[in-house]
């Protein structure tokens, strides 16, 4: 078997995917049918490492999916994949360029491969994401009830910030849960 990297540039809906030494590039659907069809694919190579950079968390089911097929995946901050792009001199910004350039980085790049979650860690982070989300709101809209005037808005704001902190409350119960659940785990490990 031939040795390969692997560079995608992911998006929403897409991956743009870049092999080396092939330098062979394609487009695969960001979906579990893409994911199938991406690996099936990279079957032919003896994958060195695949690397992607987060966007956003789209990256995260074709990372979970290329890890769990025991692929070595890389994902990096996109502020150092723009770097390795400047510092090869690379100034155009096209998807299956990012994906060439993602895939000549995965050649030189010595970094920490991906650790997939736990189901349990995986829950906890995303309660902890979405409690942040809404303390960041409820935040914006005690800020919001400073500033308005009108008493229709100011009881509408009351109302938001009342239903932001049930829902943060719960939350916060989730969490403690979830942190319970993941602590069994690790000492039953």
């Amino acid at each position: 078997m031939k040795a390969a990297w692997v560079g995608i540039d992911v998006a929403k809906d897409t991956l743009a995917v870049c092999v080396l030494p092939d330098k062979r590039q394609r487009s695969y659907a960001n979906t579990a049918e893409g994911w199938a069809y991406l690996l099936d694919e990279l079957s032919g190579y003896e994958i060195q490492r695949v690397l992607l950079e987060a966007t956003g968390g789209f990256e995260a089911g074709v990372l979970r999916y290329l890890a769990a097929a025991g692929l070595p995946v890389v994902r990096i901050n996109p502020r150092q994949a723009r770097a390795f792009a400047e510092a090869m001199g690379s100034q155009a910004k096209t998807d299956p360029l990012d994906a060439a350039l993602l895939a000549r980085q995965a050649q030189v790049l010595d970094a920490p491969l991906y650790q997939p979650q736990t189901e349990q860690a995986q829950a906890l982070q995303e309660l902890v994401k979405r409690r942040t989300h809404l303390v960041a709101q409820r935040d914006d809209d005690r800020r919001r009830l400073a500033q308005a005037t009108l008493p229709r808005v100011q009881a509408n704001i009351r109302h938001c910030l009342a239903f932001l902190n049930q829902q943060i409350t719960s939350l916060n119960h989730d969490i403690t849960q979830a942190c319970r659940e993941l602590d069994d785990e690790r000492t039953s490990a």
